[in-house]
């Protein structure tokens, strides 16, 4: 399995931000199963788990965009974005999101 994906900051609104994660995975066996997705906020005392969403996929690839609604538009953040087969194979990814300067 191949996951990759590109976390972009898609816009501030009020007190918090809308955090796009744009992901694709794939899977040579074509027996991709769910998409789990964890946004965890990164500070010197620490990642806490600020969002986590689970997608149930099929087949051999899956490509989407998942927004979150964050408080907080001035902290960065760490995107874990992990792909499992119906195997019980996993492969994880993770990225840093900057805030907007």
């Amino acid at each position: 399995m191949t996951p990759g994906n590109d976390g972009s900051d898609g816009g501030e609104g009020g007190d918090g931000a809308t955090l796009l994660v744009e992901w694709a995975v794939s899977d040579p066996d074509d027996d991709l199963a769910i998409i789990g997705i964890v946004v965890l906020e990164t500070a010197s005392d620490g990642a806490g788990v600020v969002d986590r969403r689970t997608i149930e996929v099929d087949g051999f690839e899956a490509t989407d965009a998942t927004a979150f609604d964050i408080d907080g538009a001035d902290t960065a953040y760490k995107i874990r974005l992990e792909a499992v087969d119906d195997a019980g194979n996993t492969a994880v990814a993770v990225t840093r999101d900057a805030p907007d300067e």
